[in-house]
This record gives C-alpha cells, sequence and structure tokens, in this order.
C-alpha cells in the first residue's frame, strides 16, 4: 500500500512513516490501494527518518476567515487560526487540496489531514477543539468572513458547511481533535481522520470544495496552526 502527501512533499512506501517532520505545513496524507498515475514517486527505505521531497502534485489554498474584518481576503498568511479573541473576533480556515490525480475508482483506506500547532505560548482559559466540515464552494482569491466567491455571499456570514451527515451547518463534523486548556503548543503534527470526506470528493459523491475548519465553541479559545505559506 502507496503512501502519498496530496500536500506535495513527501513520498513513503511500505506504509512506513518517518519519526519526525522537517516540515511545518498543512499536509494531507492518503493511503490508497493505487497511486495517482500522473504522481512522480520517489521513494525512502524503511528506516528512513526524514522524506525525500517530491514536486506537489497540484495546487493548494488556505484561506482565514476573520470576523473582526469580515470583507479582507486572508489568502497569503503564514498561519492559519481558528476559536476566539474574546472581545475582538472570531476566526475560521478553509482549505483546499487537488485531488485530480486520483480516479473515481480509487479506494482510500485512509486520509488525515495534519496540522502543526504553535501558538499561542501560554495556557488559555478554554479547550480548543478543533472541526472539519464541507464547505459550500468558494474562491481562494475573494472568500473572506462575509463572501464566498465574487459578489457573492455566505448564507451565514462566517462561513456554510455540511457536517458529515450532510446537514447544514450541522455539528457532527467529519473529524476532531481537542487542545487542552492546560496544553501548550509542541510545534508538532495533529492528525485529523479526513478519510469518509475525501473519499466523497475522490469518488464524485461531492465536489472537491475542500475543508471548513472551526472551533467547537468560539469563546475565547484561540490557537493557530503555520499555514502553507509558512
Amino acid at each position: 500500500m502507496l503512501v502519498v502527501s496530496i500536500f506535495g512533499w513527501e513520498t513513503w512506501v511500505n506504509n512506513q512513516l518517518p519519526s519526525f517532520f522537517m516540515l511545518t505545513h498543512p499536509l494531507i496524507i492518503l493511503y490508497t490501494r493505487h497511486p495517482p498515475a500522473a504522481l512522480p514517486l520517489a521513494t525512502v527505505s524503511p528506516n528512513a527518518r526524514t522524506p525525500i521531497p517530491t514536486a506537489a502534485p497540484g495546487a493548494t489554498y488556505d484561506n482565514r476567515l476573520r470576523e473582526s474584518t469580515p470583507n479582507e481576503v486572508l489568502n497569503n498568511s503564514y498561519f492559519v487560526n481558528i476559536g476566539q479573541i474574546l472581545g475582538f473576533s472570531r476566526y475560521r480556515d478553509v482549505f483546499w487540496f487537488d485531488l485530480s490525480t486520483y480516479n473515481a475508482t480509487d479506494n482510500v483506506t485512509q486520509a488525515r489531514l495534519s496540522l502543526v500547532w504553535f501558538y499561542p505560548p501560554d495556557i488559555r482559559t478554554q479547550s480548543t477543539t478543533l472541526e472539519v466540515y464541507r464547505p459550500l464552494p468558494w474562491d481562494q482569491a475573494y472568500v473572506n468572513w462575509n463572501n464566498r466567491t465574487y459578489n457573492t455571499p455566505w448564507n451565514n456570514p462566517g462561513g456554510d458547511w455540511f457536517d458529515m451527515n450532510n446537514v447544514a451547518q450541522g455539528i457532527v463534523p467529519y473529524a476532531s481533535v481537542m487542545f487542552g486548556a492546560s496544553a501548550l503548543p509542541d510545534n508538532r503534527y495533529y492528525d485529523l481522520d479526513v478519510t469518509e470526506l475525501v473519499q466523497g470528493y475522490v469518488n464524485g459523491t461531492y465536489s472537491n470544495t475542500g475543508f471548513f475548519l472551526k472551533a467547537r465553541d468560539e469563546n475565547d479559545n484561540y490557537i493557530a496552526f503555520y499555514s502553507s505559506d509558512w
């Protein structure tokens, strides 16, 4: 079974992952039964500790949505963020990875969205649960808190999404991970299992609109991760 990084830096064989990463960008790792024909492959030995870089198979986008500047497009920050800074703003994000090198018949046995948590450096008053949903289509050149594409607002300011049960603005995420209030950033990857959603994108059940990231409770629980622009 081949392990492929759709974000574009690492390809491993024999199901062996390095014990640490040199990179801090968001990744999406897919385990598939058939490698994408267009992806140039590089391999490492099972005992290798660092990945061999390979060319990205396609574009990757991540945009921040900031309530305090609702019409500002934030598509080139070195970080992405979720939660709320008390008395100031809420934050959400949209991500998109190119999956076009995969065939509709490919069986995605596992897909992980991996993010490096780096901020804030101090303990918080509230825990933060990061959740992943399926957004409505959006355009990275125009998306912000109020709008998803050019002159097209979200139905709900701050974003429109579908949950795992295909419920609009639902509360059952495709994946989630909790960061405790007393925990501190450790600059390592945190994984979200997005297998079901990615399989739906690959087989055509849904158009690939990427991932919508938000905190479950947006209450004094701001945290940030490195973005693809880091």
